[in-house]
């Protein structure tokens, strides 16, 4: 049983299309008016980083036409309609590219977005996306039972932005991020040109014109199907680049979450790498309680080269932060992951530790007027855990009560090796008649909502 694809298509259906095309690739000034017009819009949502608003600029974005008039052009031979649509597209690439130009000249202080970024380094994966929005435009085109709007959009979407992207980047002076979005542009103007013509010549779209040989297609297509391979290498090695950035920037990762699972409340805000020289710079910015002391870096730093088997300069720009709960200290948080879970799910026994203690502590000193909790931290010495904490108030808690408190910390953490040590800083509060506030020494007791008394 045949298909409807066993066919060509109709002939009243390859003229409707013939003609559609013919009037997509005139170049008109109302073709030049729109290809300004969605680039404007394109330009906006790049510059707000507004995927949104990019989507409204393919809706009236005209320049696919042209490259399926170039395409229809060559198998059927039809110079007149390949000098148009070559024009129009020419021309409609010049004012684009000077379209967003002006518009950046025009709205100084723009900032680079990450919409403008991932038009700047193209891989495979555009390509293949290209060819597949290629293929979708074409075939609604020669098939009448669907709509061309629809595909028309995804295939706009792989010409317009990387367009205005070159105009916005050459106003900035980022000349390579503009070469690499007009590589994205081409790549997809090769895709969408090959494709298209092997889905109009299977479809019929040649016919009234005499049949000619295959090396007259070879010499017709020939510059493109090569410009094509040679992008498709270039673009194969950048995804093949990504790839391995992507690898290292996971072990990376692994290695920090690894290495500071037992510091709680540390969250892994932004982690860097570059590559120079064979030596791996690493730069990651933490949110953690207490100071990265130099000593934690090193040691980090010879497991991210044990991990990647190159040399490694760590740098970490640690912001002081603390993430309180009803029971103290957070766990370890880790970034955000696809599953949506912020906080890790695996317990760390120092962290448990800590944040135990921490809890027996801080509702012991919150009864006691004068004295409250700065900051805690477990080391191990001589096969003893030691829980270092420091207090500041106006009194010294006695031995009795760091005694009590040991005792709980050891009972609710199953560890009776623990051993409690305190370090004070005396908080004295006078007035300038020299009297002495011991009820306001407790400075995180009081609540603002009502009046110390």
């Amino acid at each position: 049983m045949k298909t409807e694809w066993d066919y060509k298509i109709s002939d009243d259906r390859a003229l409707t299309v013939y003609n559609e095309i013919v009037k997509g690739s005139e170049p008109e000034l109302r073709f030049y008016i729109m290809v300004a017009v969605s680039t404007a819009i394109a330009s906006f949502g790049l510059i707000q980083n507004n995927s949104a608003v990019v989507i409204g600029a393919m809706l009236v974005a005209p320049l696919m036409t042209p490259i399926f008039g170039i395409a229809l052009s060559l198998i059927r031979g039809d110079t007149k309609l390949f000098g148009k649509a070559v024009k129009a597209e020419s021309i409609g690439i010049v004012v684009a590219v000077f379209f967003a130009f002006f518009l950046c000249f025009l709205l100084p202080g723009i900032e680079v977005t990450d919409e403008m970024l991932s038009r700047t380094r193209p891989n495979l994966i555009d390509l293949l996306v290209a060819v597949f929005a290629g293929f979708a435009g074409a075939y609604a085109l020669i098939d009448e039972k669907i709509s061309p709007a629809l595909p028309g959009v995804a295939v706009a979407t792989a010409i317009v932005p990387p367009l205005a992207n070159v105009g916005l980047c050459i106003s900035m002076g980022a000349y390579q991020g503009a070469l690499g979005s007009f590589l994205l542009f081409f790549a997809n103007f090769l895709s969408i040109l090959l494709i298209s013509s092997a889905l109009f010549l299977y479809a019929g779209m040649s016919r009234n014109f005499p049949t000619i040989s295959t090396k007259t297609y070879l010499r017709r297509f020939g510059l493109a199907c090569l410009g094509f391979l040679v992008i498709t290498a270039f673009l194969s090695r950048a995804l093949y680049e990504i790839v391995v950035d992507r690898r290292i920037t996971n072990d990376i990762k692994t290695v920090l979450v690894d290495e500071l699972a037992n510091l709680p409340a540390t969250d892994i805000r932004q982690v860097l790498h570059h590559t120079e020289n064979g030596k791996i710079y690493v730069m990651t910015h933490l949110y953690s309680p207490s100071d990265i002391m130099p000593a934690r870096v090193r040691r980090i730093q010879n497991s991210l080269q044990s991990k990647l088997n190159n040399p490694v300069e760590l740098f970490i720009r640690s912001t002081l932060s603390k993430d309180v709960s009803a029971e103290g200290l957070f766990n370890f948080v880790k970034m955000e992951s696809l599953d949506g879970f912020y906080l890790s799910r695996k317990n760390n026994q120092r962290v448990v530790t800590l944040r135990l203690a921490e809890q027996i502590i801080r509702e012991y000193l919150q009864a006691t007027v004068g004295l409250y909790l700065e900051e805690m931290n477990l080391v191990n010495l001589s096969g003893k855990s030691y829980l270092l904490a420091t207090v500041f108030g106006a009194r010294q808690l006695t031995g009795s009560e760091i005694r009590s408190l040991e005792q709980k910390i050891r009972e609710k953490s199953d560890d009776g090796s623990i051993h409690l040590v305190l370090r004070h800083v005396k908080v004295d509060l006078y007035d300038k008649s020299g009297l002495g506030y011991l009820e306001l020494a407790d400075l995180e007791g009081i609540d603002e909502t009502h009046d110390a008394k």
